[in-house]
């Protein structure tokens, strides 16, 4: 299954759902977007060239 047809699968049940292609709009999407308590889940089978590290920096930054 490719990630868009996962992300349309998961949207069935839970209604904020969204599939990125792009690393850097990932990460600027989730630093913009995510609230404090929020949960944010990385899925794949293969590295993420950074892009956890990134948001993980990002979202501290927002949230201190």
């Amino acid at each position: 299954m490719e990630g868009e047809e996962l992300a349309a699968v998961i949207g069935k049940t839970h209604g904020d759902v969204r599939y990125m292609e792009d690393d850097a709009e990932l990460v600027k999407y989730l630093s913009s977007n995510t609230k404090k308590n929020d949960v944010v889940v990385f899925l794949g089978s293969h590295g993420f060239r950074g892009m956890i590290e990134e948001t993980i920096t990002s979202l501290h930054q927002q949230f201190q």
